[in-house]
């Protein structure tokens, strides 16, 4: 498939009650017929390393409507609710290569598409215009209701809300999907006695091991014997592993003072125009908060 000009995804997992309808119904009401006039729609459902998702696809976008786009989107929390934190949106350099997916409409500049075919029928690009950003704003909740949370925020908010989710971790895997989505990490395969489990990786090549488990230990020793010297467990204690000299395994405490700074978080608060504080968030995290924002709400 040869895109031309922008082109963004957005991925929704693919779930056994998900209709590829319900998606673009979302997404008709989030974005106005003023930035999506003239997009050729596609979509295509791709296995990625991180689950399988469906993706709809705006393409052939010039720069000045696509980042509008981009600002619709992220002004929708309840559209977020339904992404994955990781990687919600992939942006052209990251859609081209989907060869395989499938045009199926055009949207006129009234916000219907033409030559609309299958999930896109009757569909009209008609969400309010809102005229500008809205400041982005941490929002801070627990890992197991961080979606519902966010969920709740348009009646809280009727005007719109950028929220950007940083869900407190109450486990290694939550601390380690948050340390790779806030430090730019990716997720990869290993293949570990016949077996392929996926873990993030930061970008100097720490592999983040989400529990201090006995099979845990198992797959550290085979990555290491792979070559691999730069590991992170997320736990009170070290584990009594035995390891080679010469490989580093650090730490990170999800109750420890410093935990969030160390995870990165600082560079992205000071991006952000306050914060909305939802659940039981920890008081480490509150207190680094207040030294960068007076704005923060508890919602």
């Amino acid at each position: 498939m040869n895109f031309n000009q922008f082109a963004i995804a957005i991925r929704f997992p693919v779930k056994e009650s998900m209709r590829e309808a319900e998606c673009w119904q979302m997404l008709s009401g989030v974005l106005p017929a003023s930035v999506m006039a003239g997009a050729r729609l596609y979509d295509d459902t791709v296995d990625d390393v991180d689950g399988r998702f469906y993706l709809c696809i705006a393409a052939d976008i010039p720069f000045a409507p696509a980042k509008a786009m981009m600002e619709y989107l992220s002004a929708s929390p309840a559209l977020l609710a339904e992404l994955p934190f990781y990687r919600p949106l992939l942006q052209s350099n990251r859609v081209f290569p989907l060869t395989d997916a499938r045009e199926i409409g055009v949207v006129a500049a009234d916000g219907t598409v033409e030559g609309a075919q299958d999930p896109v029928q009757g569909l009209c690009f008609s969400a309010t215009e809102h005229g500008g950003r809205f400041p982005r704003k941490l929002f801070v909740a627990p890992a197991a209701s961080v979606r519902e949370d966010l969920r709740k925020l348009p009646a809280r908010y009727p005007e719109g809300v950028c929220a950007w989710p940083v869900p407190v971790p109450a486990c290694g895997t939550d601390a380690a999907e948050l340390m790779v989505r806030l430090l730019h990490g990716s997720y990869r395969s290993h293949a570990v006695d016949g077996e392929t489990v996926v873990l993030g990786r930061l970008a100097d090549d720490t592999i983040l091991l989400p529990d201090v488990a006995e099979r845990d230990g198992e797959i550290l020793g085979a990555l290491a014997g792979q070559g691999h010297r730069r590991f992170a467990v997320f736990c009170d204690t070290l584990p009594q592993w035995n390891l080679p000299e010469d490989v580093i395994l650090e730490r990170h405490g999800l109750h420890d003072a410093d935990f969030y700074e160390t995870l990165g978080i600082l560079p992205w608060v000071k991006r952000c125009q306050g914060a909305l504080i939802s659940g039981n968030a920890p008081e480490e995290l509150v207190n680094m908060l207040k030294k960068h924002h007076k704005r923060m709400e508890t919602v």
